[in-house]
Order: structure tokens, then C-alpha cells, then sequence
């Protein structure tokens, strides 16, 4: 997992290492690793920002569930980044 989200004992650490063993490793490494540029989770809110339209509808469809279980919350938020306006 990189260290860009990898604060020791914080509760988004522990939160992707759960998520981690939830998901497919090609798949954590190309939505998270990969797709994610930050995440924010405070007080159980949890927000994503991705890097294209294409990661926020597969982080927000297929891995919903997967997601707000790792993260103990009931809903979330996933922004993409858009470039080029």
C-alpha cells in the first residue's frame, strides 16, 4: 500500500488494510493504489477523490459494500478529479 495514506495507527490506516484483505489484489492496486489521490476519513465520514470518472463509478458501484464495511460507515462520498476544462 503506499505511504501517501499510510499514517502509523490511524483509523484510515487500519480502514485500508481492512479493505485490502476484503478486495482482489489486482483490483485494490488499480482502484485504490492506483485510481484513489486522497482519502478523508474524520468522525465517520469518509470521502474519495479519484483520478477519473471511470475509478469514482467503479469505487462507488461494484465495491460500495466492500468499502463502507472496511471503513464502518453507512454511506460515502467519491469525487473524481476532472483536468482540462
Amino acid at each position: 500500500m503506499t505511504a501517501r495514506f499510510m499514517k502509523s495507527g490511524s483509523p484510515t490506516r487500519e480502514a485500508l488494510e481492512r479493505l485490502q484483505k476484503a478486495m482482489a489484489e489486482k483490483d485494490f492496486e488499480k482502484y485504490v493504489n492506483n485510481g484513489l489521490i486522497r482519502v478523508t476519513f474524520d468522525s465517520g465520514r469518509l470521502l474519495l477523490i479519484a483520478k477519473s470518472e471511470i475509478y469514482r463509478t467503479m469505487l462507488y458501484g461494484p465495491f460500495f459494500g466492500v468499502i463502507c464495511k472496511a471503513f464502518d460507515v453507512d454511506n460515502f462520498r467519491v469525487v473524481s478529479q476532472v483536468n482540462g476544462y
